[in-house]
């Protein structure tokens, strides 16, 4: 996991591009659109603050990012690769209890305090 400073205004990630990382709200409010190509503009769909998350469906599906996310405010970010999301996520969904992709590394990863099985992640 690497930890990244966000200023106001910058663009996390933006729609169409490949999705490298997942990432976890340290602190911040950003923003998520999405890019309408029949009225030819954005879209503001959703919000994410402390303790949210994004990113995750370009890594579980493989596809290009499906929405843009700037910073609202200064934030920071911790950013988990795609290799180190498919380790984490991969032996969750034989969890009875996990039903979805995802869900597991956004429950199991504790962004103020990385446990020990954890560790061996953290850049």
């Amino acid at each position: 996991m690497t930890y990244i400073d966000v200023g106001r205004g910058d663009t996390v990630i933006r729609q169409g591009d490949a999705g490298d990382n997942f990432y976890c709200v340290d602190y911040g409010e950003y923003d998520v659109f999405v890019v309408d190509s029949i009225i030819g503009g954005s879209t503001k769909v959703a919000e994410v603050a402390n303790g949210g998350s994004f990113g995750e469906l370009a890594l579980m599906y493989g596809s290009p990012r499906a929405a843009t996310v700037t910073a609202r405010t200064d934030g920071g970010l911790w950013a988990l690769d795609r290799h180190a999301f498919r380790r984490v996520d991969r032996p969750c969904l034989s969890l009875p209890r996990v039903s979805e992709p995802g869900a597991c590394v956004v429950r199991a990863v504790s962004m103020r305090r990385v446990g020990t099985w954890a560790r061996g992640l953290v850049h």
